[in-house]
């Protein structure tokens, strides 16, 4: 019983630390730019093919 205890507290310390990692990167700054990567993909590809 003690050996999960201990094992999801690591896990959410895990979890905890990932989420501030990726925050100090700036993964969550702009949440609007993401669908819009796809478009400038798909621009860029057809591009790519006109040339």
């Amino acid at each position: 019983m003690l050996w999960m205890l201990t094992l999801s507290i690591v896990m959410a310390l895990f979890g905890i630390t990932v989420y501030v990692y990726y925050h100090m990167k700036g993964q969550f700054e702009d949440q609007e730019e993401a669908k819009y990567i796809l478009f400038r993909d798909e621009e860029l590809t057809e591009n790519s093919k006109d040339k």
